[in-house]
């Protein structure tokens, strides 16, 4: 018989360097694609935390950060760069103080298709 669960939690233990990494955008690497814009929108950013935005071009393993505008009053990161490849996934670095982490709830890539 299996047992599952947790026996202790321990709410001293803290993960200083979390991120996530978006699926492949634009998959079909066949089709050339121009990524322009981006965007990370968040309910909070508490003081003394932050969000850091890269990308991966064409399963690279090595991330490059964009330099980003925040828009506090929209709740967002935004940054522009035109970026010609047939894949990208963004990856958002978080910088987290005490008990205290930003909450992001959606991240956007705006690209267009290039000619075959």
């Amino acid at each position: 018989m299996a047992s599952y669960g947790a026996d202790k939690l321990d709410y001293t233990a803290k993960y200083a360097s979390a991120y996530l990494t978006t699926r492949v955008l634009g998959s079909d690497r066949v089709i050339s694609k121009s990524f322009k814009k981006y965007w990370v929108s968040y309910k909070s950013k508490p003081t003394n935390t932050d969000i850091t935005l890269s990308y991966i071009k064409n399963y690279q393993t090595t991330p490059t950060t964009l330099t980003t505008r925040v828009k506090t009053d929209e709740g967002q990161l935004e940054s522009h760069l035109q970026l010609d490849t047939g894949t990208l996934q963004l990856k958002l670095a978080f910088t987290v103080s005490g008990d205290s982490a930003p909450e992001v709830e959606e991240i956007a890539a705006l690209y267009e298709p290039k000619g075959l």
